[in-house]
């Protein structure tokens, strides 16, 4: 198939979602429903790859990455936090060293899975350089307890080093129960 036989209904869905995107956009995204948006792309990218149709495609993936980025920009620090980088709030990082610690207790594989999932934030440093580059330390530190700002970089306190630490080897002893099983 090719593009100039793209099915009306996908093209016409595809420019109804853009122009939706855009009015939205010049109203300050003022009740913009960003899942149900995201959704409605996932599936028509789908549609389209489906069918062949790699350029509809790449403009859905264009304009979904537009709505990642405005949602993004809607939420508060606190949200964006936990949405983006999880490993900078203690209590997201003790919740899921509970919910590992439990997991071991009961040997569950499912648990174990849920856990390592949990945990996995732990094991990925690069977000302390992703808030650098972004120019996000002032605004961050002010959220994360202990943790300040010097020269854009966000330093953390050496407890919340610990607590990261203290995950990263909990998540290590998840991957060797869950591996333990399978043998």
């Amino acid at each position: 198939m090719k593009e100039s036989d793209v099915p009306l209904d996908l093209e016409e869905e595809s420019r109804r979602v853009w122009s939706e995107y855009h009015a939205a956009r010049e109203a300050g995204f003022a009740g913009y429903d960003f899942e149900a948006v995201s959704s409605k792309l996932r599936s028509l990218r789908r549609k389209a790859s489906n069918r062949g149709l790699t350029v509809l495609a790449q403009q859905l993936g264009d304009l979904a990455n537009y709505v990642s980025l405005a949602k993004k920009k809607q939420q508060t620090p606190e949200q964006r936090l936990r949405s983006y980088w999880p490993a900078l709030v203690p209590s997201v990082i003790e919740t899921a060293l509970h919910q590992a610690e439990e997991a071991l207790k009961e040997r569950s594989v499912p648990k174990l899975r849920r856990a390592i999932s949990a945990l996995h934030c732990t094991e990925q440093p690069e977000y302390l350089a992703e808030i650098a580059e972004e120019g996000l330390a002032e605004e961050f530190a002010p959220h994360i307890p202990g943790a300040v700002a010097d020269d854009g970089m966000l330093v953390l306190s050496a407890e919340h080093e610990a607590l990261i630490e203290r995950g990263r080897v909990v998540l290590g002893r998840l991957h060797a129960a869950v591996g333990g099983r399978r043998a």
